[in-house]
């Protein structure tokens, strides 16, 4: 079974880490942990900016996703030391290029988390379950808390 698990952040990657640590896989397993790397927007302000200093973004934000990539495989492969993981950085924007890997890698399965910013999904993780070639399963990294009610004595005059 071909799993691919997109990470975004290092908060994502702990939390995955831990559902992936705790699901009850099969034996035959191959895990592709996925980041990817947003491009600096050519019609932004970023846009503005001299091309050494962009190229210094994208070099830092690449740099941030082998660090978090790296730690979710170290993750799986200590719980998992027969399993198969391997690690990919791709630059793009992150719904149609993880649509695009799953169908490339012929995956089986996508895990994705979701920064839980309307209703159950992010974007992202909406239109990756709208257009994924294979089942997906969203795991929430960040539980949206009750909103605290403050007893407040209101005086109209």
């Amino acid at each position: 079974m071909k799993v691919v698990v997109p990470v975004q952040d290092a908060k994502c990657a702990d939390t995955l880490g831990a559902f992936i640590r705790n699901y009850p896989w099969p034996t035959d397993m191959e895990f592709q942990v996925a980041h990817i790397v947003q491009p600096v927007l050519v019609n932004s302000f970023m846009s503005l900016l001299p091309a050494p200093l962009t190229l210094s973004i994208i070099e830092e934000r690449t740099r941030e996703g082998e660090v978090i990539v790296k730690r979710l495989s170290d993750t799986i492969k200590e719980a998992f030391p027969s399993a198969r993981v391997s690690e990919v950085l791709i630059e793009g924007d992150a719904k149609s290029e993880i649509v695009s890997l799953l169908e490339e890698s012929d995956a089986d399965l996508v895990v994705l988390g979701s920064h839980v910013k309307t209703a159950m999904q992010g974007s992202v993780s909406r239109a990756v379950v709208a257009h994924s070639p294979c089942s997906a399963m969203v795991i929430p990294i960040e539980q949206r808390e009750p909103k605290k009610t403050k007893d407040k004595l209101h005086i109209i005059v």
